[in-house]
């Protein structure tokens, strides 16, 4: 039997928000429980539109000629906002509908005029914006008595930061987010239910994913923004959750992007009884941005940015220059590796007075092997970083060296160095008078 798909977009959800709040997410937990997680997944982008055409069309190229977001919002059909006409590509849900699926989306956007989106996702699509679960209820069951297998792409933005919904204006901001999320996974849980009555869940795949995170102003005020900002890994590092196929382990370490889930679905959907592991495509490395190729640099708001990450680490770049990031343990992002370091001819040498430090653990950490280990990663993801954003900018005819690649963007550096070469002259004053020690010893011991 044909297996049906059930894609739900996860708003503003990344990794640390997902597992820190399981009382948000009871129905998203049960679906994980049965199938498996991505424990390496980021997403493209840090902008909900630019992760949905990264989805649906597995590139990240498609509206990368766009001056700005507004542009694509205005299309009424996507073909309008691609410049590049020889572009063919058919959306996943055009494949699909093609291979005899029927297409619904519900798109629950409260206020918005969601036709943009809905042409993104497919050329010709049905769509439904309510957040009334009774008429969802309703129309979910009138689409699953249909005849023939069915995608359906499930998108509820209450949980995004300025999501126009009734009532929103009662309520307090902490409580407004924390509610968002609960009716993000409600949505979730009617459509279970419905398909659950009418036997329809157990030939159902679910593919689950979160777009990208917030970030609250911990990198700056950004003129008020919370997303749409740099792809940090706390920004790209979001929950994929896949259920309904065969598995052989509940998580997947394998290194994936938002580009590749389409090719990823069209194989769960011909293959539903291949491990998932053996369909899963394999990454080296996953680019990410925050802004259109074309789009102006917004400096001060925005901070176009790119990214790029083995899984280990994350090299940012942005008009202020070059960082470097652990994901294992500091998934905000709070430490630039590269403050450590210095720059030239795209390679980065370790700062040795560093390790005038008196703690056993900066000692235990910046060993020779890591260090090398770092210069390697860093050579690495600088070379391909650099190729992508060279790619992506010569297709939309500006000048990629607007992203500051000859230079460290120090965030720390100054107070480290200040703070080292203090420490270095209390050194050498105590090396001076430990020798001036010793040699009054000396003299004294003689006589």
């Amino acid at each position: 039997m044909t297996p049906n798909l059930a894609l739900v977009h996860l708003e503003s959800l990344n990794n640390i928000i997902y597992r820190l709040n399981p009382e948000c997410f009871p129905t998203v937990r049960e679906i994980e429980k049965e199938g498996v997680f991505f424990s390496q997944y980021y997403s493209t982008a840090t902008s909900t539109i630019m992760v949905l055409s990264d989805l649906f069309y597995g590139t990240t190229d498609i509206l990368e000629e766009q001056y700005n977001l507004t542009d694509v919002k205005r299309a009424v059909k996507i073909k309008d906002a691609i410049k590049n006409t020889d572009f063919k590509t058919d959306s996943l849900f055009d494949s699909l509908q093609k291979k005899g699926y029927r297409i619904k989306n519900y798109l629950l956007w409260g206020h918005y005029d969601v036709a943009h989106v809905n042409s993104l996702v497919a050329h010709d699509c049905d769509f439904l914006n309510t957040n009334d679960h009774d008429t969802l209820e309703r129309d979910y069951t009138k689409f699953l008595e249909g005849e023939g297998p069915f995608a359906l792409f499930l998108d509820d933005c209450s949980s995004a930061m300025d999501f126009l919904g009734d009532g929103r204006e009662e309520q307090r901001g902490v409580d407004l987010k924390i509610q968002g999320f609960k009716e993000v996974n409600s949505t979730l849980e009617i459509l279970v239910n419905v398909l659950k009555k009418y036997n329809k869940y157990e030939n159902t795949v679910f593919v689950l994913y979160g777009d990208h995170g917030d970030d609250f102003w911990a990198h700056g005020l950004n003129e008020g923004y919370s997303h749409a900002l740099p792809p940090y890994q706390h920004m790209i590092h979001t929950p994929l959750i896949v259920a309904g196929v065969q598995k052989s382990m509940p998580v997947i370490d394998s290194l994936l992007g938002t580009s590749e889930l389409k090719s990823l679905i069209l194989r769960l959907l011909e293959h539903p009884s291949e491990k998932l592991d053996k369909l899963c495509p394999c990454r080296d490395i996953v680019f990410s941005r925050n802004l259109f190729a074309n789009q102006k640099l917004k400096i001060h708001s925005f901070n176009k940015s790119y990214s790029a990450t083995d899984g280990k680490y994350l090299l940012l770049v942005s008009h202020y220059g070059l960082e470097l990031y652990l994901n294992y343990f500091d998934i905000n992002s709070f430490c630039n590796l590269l403050d450590f370091f210095v720059f030239s001819n795209g390679k980065i040498r370790f700062c040795r007075q560093l390790l005038l430090t008196r703690s056993s653990h900066f000692e235990s950490f910046w060993t020779e092997s890591q260090i090398e280990e770092m210069q390697e990663a860093f050579t690495k993801l600088y070379r391909l970083l650099q190729d992508e954003v060279k790619r992506k900018y010569e297709k939309s005819n500006r000048d990629y060296k607007e992203m500051s690649f000859y230079k460290i963007h120090y965030t720390k550096r100054d107070r480290l160095k200040n703070k080292y070469h203090v420490r270095s002259i209390v050194m050498k004053i105590r090396c001076s008078l430990s020798a001036v020690k010793r040699g009054c010893i000396n003299t004294f011991m003689k006589r």
